[in-house]
């Protein structure tokens, strides 16, 4: 009986440790499984390089403008974005931070994070070149070329013009337009002054300045209007720039309209007189003339 219960035991241990055994070769595979596969994952996700979305990168520009290079880029991760110029060996910008002096580079900011645009303020012929949107990668080197093209603004003679009535009735207006056109940039500001005080509109709007500026024509105009104009506006207007083009006018105030007057020659006494006397001479000679030419003629007959 011992020997029997001694059996049953052995063979339930067996198979416990059967069990175990079994249990500890399914954790373990199951262990290895998840691990190579994670690391599958892994490796695959930190595989992928980053990758150029289709932009223009043949761009014209016309001197002045703000230049925008499109730089766009999937994958990015943790990796740095780099500008450069290709003629040049600085870079322009490196992230969001700009390399160099020349502060009118810089990334533009506030769009998607594979958006690394660089900009390029007040664009000049000498930006033209091969720029390159570089990717800092030990992989590889990861990179896009863009071309850029600036064209020259035509250059336009500054010019300044006045224009208005330099003769104005007392209690008319007075009105008087200047044009200004710079020669590469658009005047900023535009003065009046009169006998070298600064004319300003006031509260009363009895003095008005208008004024419009067109960026297309790079032209300033200004029209100075003077209500009620009395003695004390006569004097000389002028017109001013910001860069200092300058011209007037010399406007007179008249008291009254000025109308055309005929004068009637007087006739003098005396004149009169000895013109009378004169044709009384001539009628008493023409009188005897013709009594002398009818005597002549009876006696012929």
């Amino acid at each position: 009986m011992r020997n029997f219960r001694d059996q049953v035991d052995t063979v339930f241990q067996e198979e416990f440790l059967y069990t175990i055994y079994k249990l500890l070769v399914f954790l373990y595979v199951s262990t290895v499984g998840n691990n190579k596969a994670l690391s599958v994952r892994i490796r695959s996700t930190t595989g992928q390089l980053p990758v150029f979305r289709p932009t223009n990168f043949n761009l014209t520009y016309t001197q002045g403008e703000m230049g925008t290079l499109y730089c766009s880029i999937e994958n990015l991760g943790t990796r740095t974005v780099i500008w450069r110029k290709t003629s040049e060996p600085n870079p322009l910008t490196i992230g969001v931070m700009t390399y160099g002096p020349d502060d009118r580079f810089q990334v533009q900011s506030g769009l998607g994070k594979e958006d690394w645009n660089l900009l390029i303020k007040n664009i000049q012929p000498s930006d033209a070149g091969i720029y390159e949107c570089q990717v800092s990668s030990k992989e590889k080197r990861i990179r896009r070329l863009v071309y850029v093209k600036v064209l020259e603004k035509q250059q336009k003679d500054e010019e300044i013009k006045i224009v208005g009535t330099s003769k104005v009735e007392k209690g008319d207006t007075i009105r008087i337009i200047c044009n200004a056109t710079g020669g590469t940039f658009t005047p900023e500001e535009l003065d009046w002054l009169k006998d070298g005080n600064k004319l300003v509109a006031d509260k009363s709007e009895r003095i008005v300045v208008s004024k419009h500026i067109s960026l297309l024509s790079m032209t300033i105009s200004s029209v100075l209007t003077i209500k009620h104009a009395s003695i004390d506006d006569a004097g000389t207007y002028v017109c001013r720039t910001s860069d200092i083009l300058v011209t007037e006018m010399r406007v007179k105030i008249i008291e009254g309209k000025e109308k055309d007057k005929r004068t009637i020659p007087e006739v003098n006494s005396s004149q009169s007189g000895a013109s009378s006397d004169l044709y009384s001479f001539e009628d008493t000679v023409l009188k005897i003339f013709f009594l002398l030419t009818a005597v002549f003629m009876v006696q012929v007959r």
